[in-house]
């Protein structure tokens, strides 16, 4: 019941667009695609065309590295992640069949070793188009940050810096570093309308039985 629910809310969400809500907590309730990043296995490797479980991760034009460990003050200690180790540009998640997304989380680190709080700036595009956008001071390096869009997105671009560098943003010094990514995509359209209308209809039985005191 309580999935149904939540597809219900996602397909009313269809018809009146809201705009996308950035949160530092977990945002997916129902995991459909991860990457770990688990099975990289040195320092150093190109991560500009990265993809996992049908998701890109990839930055934008320049090479990319991942290390083993997160700096100190992060919640993981073992494992790889995805650290875009400082580029001029942004890290871009989306899938690789350009599937809409309609919630997404990470846990956050840093790849430059600065400070333990970080800045995070980030965008969210469907069909090539701009629908949100934001920037997040004071994160804690191992927090869990979401973006949650109940009418979807394709496409998040994330870029970070320490405090000690107050302005990222693409195009200037990045480094953000990203583990345990997880998305949930949006329903298929026939689905959505299916339970929209059956929610709607079970919505209207209730009034009316609550009006003749059933």
């Amino acid at each position: 019941m309580k999935k149904l629910l939540i597809i219900f809310s996602l397909a009313v969400s269809v018809i009146c667009h809201a705009s996308p809500i950035f949160s530092g907590a977990a945002a997916v309730t129902s995991v459909d695609r991860t990457a770990t990043f688990d099975g990289l296995t040195s320092f150093g490797i190109d991560l500009s065309t990265y993809s996992e479980d049908s998701l890109y991760v990839t930055v934008n034009g320049v090479s990319a590295q991942f290390a083993n460990l997160f700096t100190p003050g992060d919640t993981r200690s073992t494992g790889y992640h995805y650290d875009s180790q400082g580029n001029f540009g942004y890290v871009s998640i989306r899938g690789t069949d350009g599937i809409d997304l309609t919630a997404v989380d990470f846990l956050l680190g840093d790849g430059v070793l600065g400070d333990n709080t970080l800045t995070l700036r980030w965008e969210t595009y469907l069909n090539g188009g701009l629908t949100g956008s934001g920037t997040q001071n004071n994160l804690t390096k191992g927090q869990t940050v979401g973006w949650l869009d109940l009418a979807g997105f394709d496409e998040l671009r994330v870029a970070g810096a320490p405090m000690i560098d107050p302005l990222p943003g693409f195009g200037n010094p990045q480094g953000i570093a990203i583990d345990d990514l997880r998305v949930q995509v949006v329903p298929e359209p026939a689905t959505a309308g299916m339970l929209a209308l059956s929610g709607l209809l079970i919505a209207a039985y209730r009034r009316i039985r609550k009006g003749y005191g059933c």
